[in-house]
């Protein structure tokens, strides 16, 4: 639905929104931007899971480091997440343009999702 050209509630990276919100369906909700600007240009996304899953004594050590309130995402700034990422893939140049959360359709537990480029890429 749109309100003077302005699209209502959450919306995709792209800047689509969302069919289910969060609000509407809990734990099988589609991720939807929390961080950032949708649309932005973006070479790589990576999952929180799956950073968990590549190296978990890493991402462990990294969530220690930066986040004081566990490894949820969404209670933290885009400049924390984008230091966390820069240290996960030691890339320093690394510029983090959005984050988005979904909820795992198994699980009902959210995952986030890193849109950036990597620092030699610009």
């Amino acid at each position: 639905m749109e309100y003077c050209g302005i699209l209502e509630g959450p919306v995709d990276h792209l800047g689509n929104q969302v069919k289910n919100t969060k609000h509407d369906s809990p734990y099988s909700y589609d991720p939807y931007v929390i961080m950032g600007v949708p649309g932005a240009k973006y070479k790589h996304a990576d999952y929180s899971d799956r950073l968990r899953q590549w190296d978990s004594d890493k991402y462990q050590k990294l969530v220690e480091r930066h986040f004081k309130k566990g490894q949820r995402f969404d209670n933290t700034t885009i400049d924390i997440i984008e230091k966390f990422l820069k240290d996960y893939h030691d890339d320093p140049g690394l510029k983090l343009v959005m984050v988005a959360e979904g909820a795992n359709q198994a699980t009902g537990y959210p995952y986030w999702i890193f849109f950036y480029n990597n620092g030699v890429e610009g």
